[in-house]
Protein backbone atom coordinates (compact mmCIF):
# COMPACT_ATOMS: atom_id res chain seq x y z
CA UNK A 1 0.00 0.00 0.00
CA UNK A 2 1.33 3.87 -0.52
CA UNK A 3 2.34 5.32 2.30
CA UNK A 4 1.67 8.85 1.27
CA UNK A 5 -1.34 10.41 -0.84
CA UNK A 6 -1.77 14.22 -1.33
CA UNK A 7 -5.13 14.65 -3.05
CA UNK A 8 -5.42 18.16 -4.95
CA UNK A 9 -8.82 19.32 -5.57
CA UNK A 10 -9.88 22.61 -7.77
CA UNK A 11 -12.95 23.15 -5.28
CA UNK A 12 -14.18 25.82 -2.84
CA UNK A 13 -14.62 24.53 0.64
CA UNK A 14 -17.11 25.01 2.12
CA UNK A 15 -19.75 25.37 -0.71
CA UNK A 16 -22.74 24.14 -2.58
CA UNK A 17 -21.10 22.69 -5.53
CA UNK A 18 -21.32 18.31 -6.01
CA UNK A 19 -17.98 18.68 -6.39
CA UNK A 20 -16.85 19.75 -3.27
CA UNK A 21 -19.21 16.72 -1.95
CA UNK A 22 -17.21 14.29 -3.79
CA UNK A 23 -13.85 15.46 -3.10
CA UNK A 24 -14.67 15.90 1.02
CA UNK A 25 -16.28 12.20 1.19
CA UNK A 26 -13.61 10.55 -0.82
CA UNK A 27 -10.94 12.53 0.84
CA UNK A 28 -12.62 11.17 4.34
CA UNK A 29 -12.83 7.44 2.61
CA UNK A 30 -9.09 7.81 1.69
CA UNK A 31 -7.84 9.48 5.33
CA UNK A 32 -9.24 5.77 6.96
CA UNK A 33 -6.62 3.36 3.82
CA UNK A 34 -3.67 5.79 3.82
CA UNK A 35 -1.42 5.77 6.36
CA UNK A 36 -0.25 9.50 5.57
CA UNK A 37 -3.39 11.99 3.81
CA UNK A 38 -3.34 15.81 3.24
CA UNK A 39 -6.11 17.30 1.34
CA UNK A 40 -5.10 20.65 -0.83
CA UNK A 41 -8.05 22.49 -2.32
CA UNK A 42 -8.37 25.78 -3.87
CA UNK A 43 -10.61 28.22 -1.69
CA UNK A 44 -11.20 28.45 1.93
CA UNK A 45 -15.10 29.90 2.28
CA UNK A 46 -15.35 29.70 5.62
CA UNK A 47 -17.03 32.28 7.12
CA UNK A 48 -14.57 34.55 9.50
CA UNK A 49 -14.31 32.39 12.61
CA UNK A 50 -15.49 29.09 11.75
CA UNK A 51 -13.40 26.43 12.31
CA UNK A 52 -12.03 24.01 10.41
CA UNK A 53 -14.46 21.39 12.32
CA UNK A 54 -17.04 23.65 10.57
CA UNK A 55 -16.10 21.94 7.38
CA UNK A 56 -16.43 18.48 8.41
CA UNK A 57 -19.45 19.09 10.12
CA UNK A 58 -21.01 20.26 6.83
CA UNK A 59 -20.10 17.11 4.81
CA UNK A 60 -20.57 15.18 7.69
CA UNK A 61 -17.24 12.94 6.84
CA UNK A 62 -16.44 10.24 9.12
CA UNK A 63 -13.15 11.11 9.62
CA UNK A 64 -10.91 14.56 9.93
CA UNK A 65 -7.52 15.01 8.20
CA UNK A 66 -5.36 17.91 7.30
CA UNK A 67 -6.76 20.58 5.22
CA UNK A 68 -4.57 23.26 3.09
CA UNK A 69 -6.03 26.08 1.17
CA UNK A 70 -4.60 27.97 -1.72
CA UNK A 71 -6.30 31.50 -0.81
CA UNK A 72 -9.10 32.49 0.81
CA UNK A 73 -9.61 35.06 -1.76
CA UNK A 74 -11.96 35.54 -4.27
CA UNK A 75 -9.83 37.96 -6.21
CA UNK A 76 -7.16 35.36 -6.70
CA UNK A 77 -7.99 33.56 -9.95
CA UNK A 78 -7.73 29.83 -11.23
CA UNK A 79 -4.97 29.45 -12.65
CA UNK A 80 -2.49 31.68 -9.34
CA UNK A 81 -4.25 29.05 -7.42
CA UNK A 82 -3.18 26.57 -9.68
CA UNK A 83 0.59 27.46 -9.59
CA UNK A 84 0.45 27.62 -5.48
CA UNK A 85 -0.91 24.38 -5.30
CA UNK A 86 1.56 22.98 -8.52
CA UNK A 87 4.84 24.80 -6.12
CA UNK A 88 3.82 23.26 -2.94
CA UNK A 89 6.70 20.51 -1.50
CA UNK A 90 6.15 17.57 -3.02
CA UNK A 91 6.91 15.35 -0.48
CA UNK A 92 9.85 12.57 -0.22
CA UNK A 93 10.87 10.46 -2.79
CA UNK A 94 11.26 7.41 -3.60
CA UNK A 95 11.43 4.75 -1.68
CA UNK A 96 8.97 6.37 0.16
CA UNK A 97 5.73 6.01 -1.42
CA UNK A 98 4.16 8.84 -2.07
CA UNK A 99 1.90 10.08 -4.97
CA UNK A 100 0.22 13.05 -5.77
CA UNK A 101 -3.49 12.71 -7.15
CA UNK A 102 -6.37 14.99 -7.81
CA UNK A 103 -8.87 16.20 -10.29
CA UNK A 104 -6.92 19.77 -10.50
CA UNK A 105 -5.08 19.13 -13.44
CA UNK A 106 -2.43 22.08 -14.17
CA UNK A 107 -1.90 21.78 -10.87
CA UNK A 108 -1.33 18.29 -10.53
CA UNK A 109 0.97 18.26 -13.90
CA UNK A 110 2.82 21.60 -11.93
CA UNK A 111 3.66 18.79 -9.57
CA UNK A 112 4.54 16.33 -12.00
CA UNK A 113 6.99 18.88 -14.02
CA UNK A 114 8.85 18.93 -10.74
CA UNK A 115 9.29 14.96 -10.20
CA UNK A 116 6.24 13.65 -8.58
CA UNK A 117 4.33 10.52 -9.53
CA UNK A 118 1.45 11.80 -9.69
CA UNK A 119 -2.30 10.08 -10.56
CA UNK A 120 -5.50 11.91 -12.15
CA UNK A 121 -9.37 11.76 -12.52
CA UNK A 122 -11.67 12.94 -14.88
CA UNK A 123 -15.92 13.71 -15.03
CA UNK A 124 -15.87 14.85 -18.34
CA UNK A 125 -14.21 14.79 -21.72
CA UNK A 126 -15.22 18.51 -22.80
CA UNK A 127 -11.72 19.88 -23.55
CA UNK A 128 -13.50 22.54 -26.11
CA UNK A 129 -12.95 24.64 -22.90
CA UNK A 130 -10.11 23.23 -21.18
CA UNK A 131 -7.79 22.73 -24.29
CA UNK A 132 -4.73 22.71 -21.75
CA UNK A 133 -5.85 19.73 -20.32
CA UNK A 134 -5.18 17.28 -23.46
CA UNK A 135 -1.86 18.75 -23.82
CA UNK A 136 -0.54 18.40 -20.44
CA UNK A 137 -2.32 14.85 -20.02
CA UNK A 138 -0.43 14.13 -23.47
CA UNK A 139 2.86 15.22 -21.75
CA UNK A 140 2.41 12.95 -18.81
CA UNK A 141 0.98 9.98 -20.23
CA UNK A 142 5.23 9.76 -22.01
CA UNK A 143 6.09 9.12 -18.49
CA UNK A 144 6.01 6.11 -15.96
CA UNK A 145 5.46 8.91 -13.64
CA UNK A 146 1.99 9.20 -14.55
CA UNK A 147 0.79 5.82 -12.59
CA UNK A 148 -3.04 6.61 -13.53
CA UNK A 149 -6.00 8.47 -15.09
CA UNK A 150 -9.56 7.71 -12.96
CA UNK A 151 -12.86 8.09 -14.94
CA UNK A 152 -16.13 8.02 -13.23
CA UNK A 153 -18.04 6.54 -16.32
CA UNK A 154 -16.79 3.74 -18.97
CA UNK A 155 -18.62 6.58 -21.30
CA UNK A 156 -15.44 8.81 -20.10
CA UNK A 157 -13.04 6.53 -20.23
CA UNK A 158 -13.39 5.53 -24.04
CA UNK A 159 -13.74 9.61 -24.66
CA UNK A 160 -10.46 9.91 -22.83
CA UNK A 161 -8.75 7.36 -24.61
CA UNK A 162 -9.90 9.10 -28.08
CA UNK A 163 -8.16 12.41 -27.11
CA UNK A 164 -4.93 10.96 -25.15
CA UNK A 165 -4.80 6.94 -26.28
CA UNK A 166 -1.14 7.15 -25.08
CA UNK A 167 -2.68 6.29 -21.65
CA UNK A 168 -3.52 3.14 -22.91
CA UNK A 169 -4.13 0.20 -19.63
CA UNK A 170 -3.92 3.21 -17.14
CA UNK A 171 -7.03 4.68 -17.63
CA UNK A 172 -9.27 2.72 -14.93
CA UNK A 173 -13.17 3.03 -14.56
CA UNK A 174 -14.40 4.13 -10.48
CA UNK A 175 -17.87 5.20 -10.63
CA UNK A 176 -18.65 7.61 -7.72
CA UNK A 177 -20.12 6.69 -4.38
CA UNK A 178 -21.98 7.13 -1.23
CA UNK A 179 -21.98 6.68 2.25
CA UNK A 180 -24.52 4.23 3.93
CA UNK A 181 -26.98 6.89 5.37
CA UNK A 182 -27.01 7.23 9.18
CA UNK A 183 -30.63 7.91 8.89
CA UNK A 184 -31.92 4.78 8.12
CA UNK A 185 -35.00 4.11 10.70
CA UNK A 186 -34.72 7.27 12.57
CA UNK A 187 -37.69 8.57 11.26
CA UNK A 188 -40.95 7.35 9.41
CA UNK A 189 -42.50 8.63 5.90
CA UNK A 190 -43.73 12.47 5.76
CA UNK A 191 -43.19 13.18 2.06
CA UNK A 192 -44.37 10.90 -0.71
CA UNK A 193 -41.73 11.63 -3.35
CA UNK A 194 -38.51 13.81 -2.82
CA UNK A 195 -35.44 15.05 -5.04
CA UNK A 196 -32.56 16.11 -3.19
CA UNK A 197 -29.33 17.80 -5.98
CA UNK A 198 -29.01 21.05 -8.32
CA UNK A 199 -31.90 23.15 -9.56
CA UNK A 200 -29.80 23.92 -12.97
CA UNK A 201 -30.78 22.92 -16.41
CA UNK A 202 -31.39 19.40 -17.67
CA UNK A 203 -31.19 18.35 -13.65
CA UNK A 204 -34.74 17.31 -14.11
CA UNK A 205 -36.66 19.50 -11.85
CA UNK A 206 -38.93 20.80 -14.37
CA UNK A 207 -39.50 16.88 -14.84
CA UNK A 208 -40.38 16.86 -11.36
CA UNK A 209 -42.71 19.63 -11.47
CA UNK A 210 -44.80 18.16 -14.04
CA UNK A 211 -45.09 15.04 -12.57
CA UNK A 212 -46.40 17.22 -9.49
CA UNK A 213 -48.85 19.10 -11.55
CA UNK A 214 -50.22 15.03 -12.90
CA UNK A 215 -50.59 14.07 -9.26
CA UNK A 216 -52.06 17.08 -6.65
CA UNK A 217 -52.22 14.01 -4.20
CA UNK A 218 -48.98 13.01 -3.99
CA UNK A 219 -46.69 15.51 -1.48
CA UNK A 220 -43.39 16.49 -3.11
CA UNK A 221 -40.47 17.92 -1.49
CA UNK A 222 -37.53 19.27 -3.34
CA UNK A 223 -34.27 20.14 -1.35
CA UNK A 224 -31.51 22.25 -3.59
CA UNK A 225 -30.77 25.24 -5.38
CA UNK A 226 -30.99 29.56 -4.47
CA UNK A 227 -33.73 31.59 -3.87
CA UNK A 228 -33.39 32.47 -7.15
CA UNK A 229 -33.65 29.37 -9.80
CA UNK A 230 -36.18 28.54 -7.07
CA UNK A 231 -38.12 31.63 -7.91
CA UNK A 232 -37.66 31.30 -11.49
CA UNK A 233 -39.42 27.79 -11.43
CA UNK A 234 -42.29 28.71 -9.42
CA UNK A 235 -43.02 31.51 -11.95
CA UNK A 236 -42.60 29.27 -14.72
CA UNK A 237 -45.04 26.54 -13.28
CA UNK A 238 -47.49 28.72 -11.01
CA UNK A 239 -48.26 27.69 -7.74
CA UNK A 240 -48.08 23.72 -6.79
CA UNK A 241 -49.53 23.90 -3.52
CA UNK A 242 -48.55 19.68 -2.70
CA UNK A 243 -44.53 20.82 -3.74
CA UNK A 244 -42.47 22.31 -0.83
CA UNK A 245 -39.30 24.17 -1.84
CA UNK A 246 -36.50 23.45 1.04
CA UNK A 247 -33.76 25.11 -0.99
CA UNK A 248 -30.27 24.51 -0.21
CA UNK A 249 -29.83 21.98 3.03
CA UNK A 250 -26.54 20.56 4.55
CA UNK A 251 -25.36 16.92 4.17
CA UNK A 252 -27.01 15.90 7.24
CA UNK A 253 -30.37 17.34 6.54
CA UNK A 254 -30.17 15.68 2.93
CA UNK A 255 -30.03 12.84 4.33
CA UNK A 256 -32.96 12.87 6.90
CA UNK A 257 -35.28 13.64 3.63
CA UNK A 258 -34.01 10.74 1.57
CA UNK A 259 -34.93 8.35 4.48
CA UNK A 260 -37.88 9.84 5.14
CA UNK A 261 -39.37 9.78 1.95
CA UNK A 262 -41.67 6.95 0.10
CA UNK A 263 -39.55 7.59 -3.23
CA UNK A 264 -36.71 9.70 -4.29
CA UNK A 265 -36.57 10.81 -8.26
CA UNK A 266 -33.28 11.45 -10.47
CA UNK A 267 -34.96 12.69 -13.53
CA UNK A 268 -31.43 13.51 -15.37
CA UNK A 269 -31.59 14.63 -18.73
CA UNK A 270 -28.59 13.97 -21.23
CA UNK A 271 -28.69 17.49 -22.22
CA UNK A 272 -27.70 18.31 -18.13
CA UNK A 273 -24.94 20.44 -17.21
CA UNK A 274 -21.87 20.70 -15.40
CA UNK A 275 -20.04 23.79 -13.66
CA UNK A 276 -19.29 26.68 -16.52
CA UNK A 277 -22.21 25.21 -18.75
CA UNK A 278 -20.30 22.16 -19.77
CA UNK A 279 -22.96 19.34 -20.99
CA UNK A 280 -21.54 16.29 -19.01
CA UNK A 281 -24.48 14.15 -19.62
CA UNK A 282 -22.32 11.77 -21.67
CA UNK A 283 -19.73 11.10 -18.89
CA UNK A 284 -21.90 11.82 -15.55
CA UNK A 285 -22.20 9.43 -12.40
CA UNK A 286 -24.38 11.55 -10.52
CA UNK A 287 -24.19 11.42 -6.85
CA UNK A 288 -27.55 12.00 -6.13
CA UNK A 289 -28.16 8.28 -7.93
CA UNK A 290 -25.54 6.48 -5.44
CA UNK A 291 -27.02 8.67 -2.37
CA UNK A 292 -30.63 7.72 -3.10
CA UNK A 293 -29.42 3.99 -2.84
CA UNK A 294 -27.65 3.75 -0.25
CA UNK A 295 -30.82 5.75 1.83
CA UNK A 296 -33.12 2.67 2.43
CA UNK A 297 -35.71 4.56 -0.12
CA UNK A 298 -36.26 3.37 -3.90
CA UNK A 299 -35.55 5.10 -6.81
CA UNK A 300 -36.27 6.09 -10.20
CA UNK A 301 -33.90 7.32 -12.47
CA UNK A 302 -33.53 8.38 -16.14
CA UNK A 303 -33.16 5.58 -18.50
CA UNK A 304 -29.37 6.99 -19.50
CA UNK A 305 -26.35 5.05 -20.51
CA UNK A 306 -24.19 6.47 -17.99
CA UNK A 307 -26.92 5.64 -15.55
CA UNK A 308 -27.30 2.16 -16.42
CA UNK A 309 -23.62 1.64 -15.97
CA UNK A 310 -24.66 1.33 -12.08
CA UNK A 311 -28.42 0.78 -12.61
CA UNK A 312 -30.48 -2.22 -13.59
CA UNK A 313 -34.34 -1.59 -14.41
CA UNK A 314 -36.43 -3.46 -11.71
CA UNK A 315 -33.60 -4.44 -9.70
CA UNK A 316 -31.56 -1.76 -7.58
CA UNK A 317 -33.78 0.95 -9.20
CA UNK A 318 -36.69 1.62 -11.97
CA UNK A 319 -35.78 3.02 -14.76
CA UNK A 320 -37.96 5.81 -16.58
CA UNK A 321 -37.41 7.29 -19.92
CA UNK A 322 -35.50 10.39 -19.51
CA UNK A 323 -39.01 13.15 -21.08
CA UNK A 324 -41.67 10.72 -20.95
CA UNK A 325 -43.80 12.40 -18.64
CA UNK A 326 -46.52 9.64 -18.70
CA UNK A 327 -44.15 6.73 -18.21
CA UNK A 328 -42.47 8.92 -15.19
CA UNK A 329 -46.08 9.29 -13.54
CA UNK A 330 -46.88 5.42 -14.29
CA UNK A 331 -43.86 4.63 -12.45
CA UNK A 332 -43.98 6.91 -9.50
CA UNK A 333 -47.58 5.39 -8.77
CA UNK A 334 -46.96 2.11 -9.27
CA UNK A 335 -43.74 2.17 -6.76
CA UNK A 336 -46.08 4.39 -4.23
CA UNK A 337 -48.92 1.37 -4.89
CA UNK A 338 -46.45 -1.79 -4.25
CA UNK A 339 -44.82 -1.72 -1.21
CA UNK A 340 -43.14 -5.15 -1.84
CA UNK A 341 -42.00 -3.77 -4.69
CA UNK A 342 -40.39 -0.78 -3.38
CA UNK A 343 -38.41 -2.52 -0.80
CA UNK A 344 -37.49 -5.25 -2.99
CA UNK A 345 -35.65 -1.87 -4.50
CA UNK A 346 -34.56 -0.28 -1.93
CA UNK A 347 -32.64 -3.44 -0.49
CA UNK A 348 -30.79 -4.55 -3.63
CA UNK A 349 -29.77 -0.90 -4.09
CA UNK A 350 -28.68 -0.74 -0.40
CA UNK A 351 -26.40 -4.66 -1.05
CA UNK A 352 -24.89 -2.61 -3.84
CA UNK A 353 -23.94 0.47 -1.71
CA UNK A 354 -21.88 -2.06 0.39
CA UNK A 355 -20.80 -4.10 -1.88
CA UNK A 356 -19.87 -2.36 -4.41
CA UNK A 357 -20.40 1.75 -4.22
CA UNK A 358 -19.47 2.87 -1.28
CA UNK A 359 -16.71 5.37 -0.29
CA UNK A 360 -14.68 3.34 1.44
CA UNK A 361 -14.93 0.61 -1.60
CA UNK A 362 -13.85 3.14 -3.70
CA UNK A 363 -10.65 4.48 -1.98
CA UNK A 364 -9.79 0.86 -1.46
CA UNK A 365 -10.21 0.54 -4.91
CA UNK A 366 -8.48 3.37 -6.21
CA UNK A 367 -5.48 3.03 -3.29
CA UNK A 368 -4.83 -0.87 -4.33
CA UNK A 369 -4.79 0.58 -7.96
CA UNK A 370 -2.05 3.15 -7.39
CA UNK A 371 -0.01 0.75 -5.22
CA UNK A 372 0.16 -1.63 -8.43
CA UNK A 373 1.05 1.13 -10.53
CA UNK A 374 3.53 2.48 -8.47
CA UNK A 375 5.66 -0.53 -7.80
CA UNK A 376 5.39 -1.13 -11.70
CA UNK A 377 6.52 2.19 -12.38
CA UNK A 378 9.68 2.30 -9.65
CA UNK A 379 10.40 -1.51 -9.31
CA UNK A 380 10.01 -1.32 -5.40
CA UNK A 381 7.31 -1.89 -3.77
CA UNK A 382 5.13 0.32 -1.97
Amino acid sequence: MIQHLTYLADSRLPSMDANSVHVMKMASALAGVVPRFDLVCMRDCREPGQSLESVFKAYATTRTFPIHFTTSSKDQGYWRCSLTAGLRPIGPKPPTSHVVFGRWIPAVFMQWLRGAYVAVEEHNADYSSRRTVPFMLRMMARSRRLLLCVAITQALREDILQHVPGLGDRVIVLPDGADLNTSIGRTGKTTDVAYVGSLKPGKGVDIICRIAQRLPNRRFAIAGGNPKEISALQAQFGALPNVEWLGHRNQQECDLLRTSARLLLAPIQADVEGIGGIRIGRWTSPLKVFEAMASGTPLIASDLPVIREVCTDDQNCILAPSKDIDGWVERVERILSQPDLATRIAERALCDIRERYSWDCRANGLAAALSTAWEKATGRQA
